[in-house]
């Protein structure tokens, strides 16, 4: 496998596993036309440094980029519908991104073990950050939650050790148990605590 990999025109779906493994790929240049990246697409790319999700994109299988050690660059050009469980599991040169507008959850793991992540932007229209998402995340200083969220899931901010603030809307009706265990900068743990064993109904 080249460094750089130009995927040919009409191509409509990257299939699972498509690259899974190629160690030297260091750039790949997606076409308009892709609708669907499978599962393992890219996943232990570790000389991948960066991605551009085109337009036509809607949804990313399970364990796409899991792996990639040189990711730091991840753009998404346009809505999405679905970006499934564990997509950037240990992208741990991944620092901030921007998710899609589209969405309506945080994926289960999906930023799980991304270790110098800081930064986050959540589009409004989650409804849900999902168990795991953001796990051992363990450099994520903050984090601004949008007013369609209602449920933050078991473990969802598990051992996100710099996180020192988070702001949770009114909107929030669920926390799930161990969502912020870990958390040991995080000023108000007390309360958050007190809202998740009352589930804030």
């Amino acid at each position: 496998m080249d460094r750089e990999h130009e995927i040919p025109s009409g191509v409509t779906f990257i299939g699972d596993g498509a690259f899974d493994g190629c160690s030297h790929l260091q750039r790949i240049i997606i076409p308009e036309g892709v609708t669907q990246i499978g599962g393992c697409a890219f996943r232990g790319c570790i000389a991948l440094k960066s991605i551009v999700i085109p337009y036509g994109v809607k949804s990313i299988g399970i364990w796409a980029f899991e792996d990639c050690h040189s990711l730091s660059d991840v753009q998404f050009l346009g809505k999405m519908d679905w970006l499934d469980e564990w997509v950037f599991r240990n992208c741990d040169s991944l620092v901030s991104i921007t998710l899609p507008d589209g969405l309506d959850e945080v994926s289960p793991g999906l930023f799980f073990e991304c270790g110098n992540l800081e930064s986050v932007t959540i589009p409004d229209g989650v409804k849900i950050i999902e168990a795991s998402a953001f796990a051992k995340c363990e450099k994520l200083k903050s984090i601004t939650i949008p007013d369609s969220v209602t449920e933050i899931a078991y473990e969802a901010f598990m051992s996100c050790k710099s996180l020192e603030e988070i702001n949770i809307p009114d909107s929030v009706t669920k926390i799930g148990e161990m969502a912020f265990a870990g958390c040991t900068s995080l000023k108000g743990k007390d309360k958050l605590a007190d809202r998740a064993s009352q589930n804030l109904r």
